[in-house]
């Protein structure tokens, strides 16, 4: 069935067909439906309106239709009897990064280099976009800046995958209910909101204050999970039995009956590990080794440099989300032809070993049938120039397809 976006007109009316519940959160419910006349779905998310008040989604969304990596705002309409709100929004069929991580995780496997560049990539592109409106056509004149406030997996919705291996190739950045238009003089978040676990250094129970720079962090830690399948902060079970046992309860937890789990950790300290160190030299800690579901592939130093630089514990040092983003789509270009090059390499060796096997007489009937087939060992050199230069075009031949 078709994702495309068409014209709804009214909502809801009889083109529209609900399909089943997606969510169910203290905001409201999110819903799936079909537009029949185009066959295509959309999402409904319905909310209790707030007299006077556009939700921030819609006020988000409206600026960001140029966006390619932020998902679509399709329409809005607000029921003045029920007083309620429906959002209507562009449907992502491939669940979120969550579900993903989930899926890795239970079996033990472990994300591609590739596929990380690319989610890297499109969220940095989303921040800047947001951040700079670079993109809208307004950057650099009269652009508010918009940050999100509450990156986490749950948001980044997967929109594209490979039919053939399930990899993530496209994404949508989603959830715009805690954003806000940045204004520096007055950027205090309400205690108690977003997702502490996913807060840059500086944010903490005391210092709400929500900036690009926490955005850009969140971004990296997300690419710090994927890989490590642990977030860039320290074991919060274990931080808080020191902590109880040195300074008792948190105030926050005893007088303000905030969730433990989030108190502790917003307070947690953090810690970045490198995704670059090989297996067998990773010394990481008890409570990394613990957390881990599998051993972390070695990962280039490229891709390492660049989320080290978005997780620079001092916000003046962390690299902004514009020039992350113009760093990333150079150096993605720059590692997709270096992997290029490996394997064309790779090809030309595997086909060096065929000669030498064929060569060997009797070791061409073992070789992979698909890799090269052959009925007879060539009796002379010309006969064995002219079959590997075959292998190495069958060879190539893949790389460009792929």
């Amino acid at each position: 069935m078709s994702t495309e976006m068409p014209h709804f007109g009214d909502f809801p009316s009889p083109n529209h067909t609900w399909e089943r519940q997606l969510q169910k959160g203290s905001e409201g419910t999110v819903h799936l439906f079909t537009h029949k006349p185009s066959a295509s779905f959309f999402v409904v998310k319905h909310m209790k309106s707030k007299p006077d008040v556009i939700p921030m989604d819609v006020q988000v969304l409206r600026h960001t239709r140029n966006a390619a990596s932020i998902v679509k705002l399709l329409g809005f309409r607000r029921n003045s009897r029920t007083m309620r709100d429906s959002i209507l929004l562009e449907y992502c069929p491939h669940g979120d990064l969550h579900d993903h991580n989930i899926k890795h995780a239970k079996a033990r496997t472990d994300y591609t280099e590739e596929t990380l560049w690319r989610v890297f990539l499109q969220l940095s592109q989303a921040l800047a976009f947001l951040h700079t409106g670079f993109g809208s056509g307004k950057y650099g004149n009269g652009w508010m800046p918009i940050i999100h406030r509450d990156i986490k997996p749950e948001n980044v919705l997967i929109s594209r995958i490979n039919p053939s291996t399930g990899a993530i190739l496209d994404i949508k950045l989603a959830d715009f209910g805690l954003a806000a238009f940045y204004d520096p003089e007055s950027d205090w978040m309400r205690k108690g909101a977003g997702t502490s676990c996913w807060w840059p250094p500086e944010q903490n129970l005391e210092n709400c204050s929500a900036t690009p720079a926490g955005d850009v962090w969140a971004i990296g830690a997300l690419i710090h999970a994927m890989a490590h399948t642990f977030m860039p902060i320290e074991d919060p079970e274990e931080f808080a039995r020191w902590w109880v046992e040195e300074y008792g309860w948190p105030r926050e937890i005893e007088e303000e009956g905030m969730s433990e789990w989030f108190v502790w950790e917003a307070m947690v300290p953090r810690k970045v590990v490198s995704i670059n160190i090989p297996i067998e030299q990773q010394t990481l800690g008890s409570s990394e080794r613990d957390r881990r579901a599998r051993p972390t592939p070695r990962y280039s130093s490229l891709l390492n440099h660049h989320m080290m630089r978005a997780l620079a514990m001092d916000p003046a040092q962390r690299i902004s989300a514009l020039a992350l983003s113009i760093q990333l789509e150079i150096d993605f270009d720059i590692f997709k032809a270096a992997r290029k090059r490996e394997a064309k390499k790779a090809a030309e060796a595997a086909a060096d070993r065929i000669l030498e096997l064929k060569r060997e007489r009797g070791a061409a009937k073992e070789l992979e049938p698909e890799a090269v087939n052959v009925d007879s060992v060539p009796n002379s050199d010309d006969e064995v120039e002219d079959e590997v230069l075959e292998v190495k075009n069958l060879w190539l031949g893949r790389l460009r397809r792929r």
